[in-house]
């Protein structure tokens, strides 16, 4: 199962929003989030260049993160993910964003 999602940015209003003013943003297809989720009865893992590329705190977090995306789908937390990614991580391009949505749709 494959799951894609790309980058944002936003234009106007980045600290409004957590005021719950709006904000206007674009996507960036040019920055993608791309998740293969194969799927077998093993515990859930990633991919060893997933966690070679990510180190061990952001592998940490990326596998609670599938763990969610788990629970919201009501499926088992089964199965080895890849994640290949350009969307650079803690620059405001919204990575975890992208990952969530990515592994929704290959979930």
């Amino acid at each position: 199962m494959i799951g894609v999602a790309h980058a944002k940015a936003i234009l106007v209003g980045e600290h409004y929003v957590l005021d719950g003013v709006g904000a206007v943003a674009l996507s960036l297809p040019g920055m993608r989030t791309e998740v293969r989720w194969a799927e077998d009865t093993g515990a859930l893992r990633l991919a060893p260049n997933v966690r070679t590329t990510l180190g061990e705190d952001a592998s940490q977090q990326t596998l609670s993160m599938l763990e969610r995306v788990c629970a919201a789908t009501e499926t088992a937390p089964t199965g080895e993910v890849d994640v290949r990614s350009s969307v650079p991580i803690g620059r405001g391009f919204g990575s975890s964003g992208a990952l969530a949505v990515a592994a929704l749709r290959a979930r």
